[in-house]
């Protein structure tokens, strides 16, 4: 009967030690999983999830009491977010909080391909040396160069067309030129008949060039 008892009373404890470690807050700060890809200047935005609120641990015990929260980051990423502290407010004992687009990550543009860390530690906000638990994202920058390429291949196009425009209008300036060529008149031939004709020095008729005699006033030439 003795073994029984104790046994039971160590289950129980037990039980109650274990309902005790998992009632405690959940704080989270999250942008996906605790591994995160991202690219050179891309923006992401993060959330703050608590599963359970209120409570902290004071000398060894539990106590159920609202809790001003608030959350700091910091690492080698910590300068890439805004704001770097997070104040989440009072949370009630059991309180269930999601706050949506609780930060901003901006990766620099020139951030060097590499691995870096964001820590995300929470506080008590009223008594800022009092932690109660850390996140920590593994943050992996790598080159965008799929954009670079597209941003390329769209400046080498607008070179190709505005060549291509320029040879035609240099096409359509040849042709309308030497169209204007060919429909020009040819210029003036001297009259054989002008050449051939004389004219009377009487009354200034024109005559053949072999008449002795004006046909109109019949002077001799």
């Amino acid at each position: 009967m003795r073994r029984i008892a104790l046994t039971t009373v160590t289950l129980m404890l037990l039980a109650i030690f274990i309902v005790a470690v998992y009632a405690q807050p959940v704080h989270a700060i999250c942008i996906g999983s605790e591994e995160v890809t991202v690219t050179q200047g891309e923006v992401k935005t993060g959330f703050y999830l608590e599963e359970q609120g209120g409570g902290k641990m004071k000398d060894g015990e539990w106590q159920e009491i609202p809790v001003h929260l608030a959350a700091k980051a910091s690492g080698s990423a910590a300068d890439w977010v805004a704001p770097q502290t997070v104040d989440l407010g009072i949370l009630a004992v059991g309180e269930k909080k999601r706050v949506e687009n609780a930060f901003t990550l901006t990766v620099p543009e020139n951030a060097a391909p590499g691995s870096y860390n964001l820590v995300w530690t929470f506080y008590d906000a009223d008594s800022p040396t009092e932690e109660f638990s850390c996140f920590v994202y593994d943050i992996q920058v790598v080159q965008e160069t799929s954009q670079i390429g597209l941003i390329q291949f769209r400046l080498d196009s607008q070179a190709y067309l505005i060549l291509g425009a320029i040879a035609v209008i240099i096409v359509l300036a040849i042709i309308v030129s030497s169209m204007r060529k060919r429909s020009a008149p040819p210029p003036p031939q001297p009259s054989s008949v002008a050449a051939a004709q004389k004219y009377c020095i009487e009354c200034g008729s024109p005559m053949r060039l072999e008449a002795a005699y004006c046909p109109r006033c019949g002077r001799k030439q």
